[in-house]
């Protein structure tokens, strides 16, 4: 066998196994395209999932240092080869007494981590649990620069660990830390 056919055949080969897709461009030089492994879209308190119910939307978390509260309607797709997420939606932030404090549009900057905790059988076999910490930049209604965040998504199907529960969590950096999950629902949806 010539050596060129050889290692071209052990590229294919490779590739493949991989997950990795040979496509021909016009030069016939192959070029290699990477598909999503584990993709799926997300939802937080967003307007899909309030079609199943209103109560699932927004998904609102707590300040545990002073009451304040944030809701979240925000939605997307993530994948965790190649580690990437896109999407978005909006806030508003509220004081403790329901004043609200600000509001504006969130701006998915990409995925720090995902873990799937599956599915379970009384439900579409696509929907899954999971948590996904997304890196997010809320942008003030107001206006200025905005801040920098990371977003928290919690959806409870499957095996869940106890101590998860549904809902949105978001710390916006040196600023404050919605850390309590109130109400609301999440959901991830595989699509690859």
């Amino acid at each position: 066998m010539d050596k060129k056919v050889f290692f071209a055949a052990a590229a294919v080969v490779v590739a493949l196994s991989l997950g990795l897709v040979l496509v021909p461009t016009a030069r016939s030089a192959p070029t290699i395209t990477i598909r999503p492994i584990m993709a799926f879209d997300w939802h937080a308190g967003d307007d899909f999932l309030a079609e199943f119910d209103p109560s699932f939307s927004p998904a609102v978390a707590r300040a545990a240092v002073n009451g304040d509260t944030v809701e979240i309607k925000a939605g997307g797709t993530l994948s965790v080869f190649p580690k990437m997420a896109t999407g978005g939606g909006t806030f508003v932030h509220k004081a403790a007494d329901g004043t609200v404090r600000g509001a504006g549009d969130i701006t998915v900057l990409g995925l720090i981590m995902f873990h799937s905790y599956g599915n379970q059988p009384d439900l579409p076999p696509t929907f899954e649990g999971g948590q996904a910490l997304i890196r997010v930049h809320l942008q003030p209604a107001a206006g200025g620069p905005g801040f920098t965040g990371i977003l928290w998504v919690d959806c409870a199907i499957g095996k869940f660990p106890p101590g998860h529960p549904e809902g949105v969590r978001l710390l916006v950096q040196d600023v404050i830390n919605f850390n309590k999950k109130v109400s609301g629902n999440t959901l991830f949806i595989r699509t690859g």
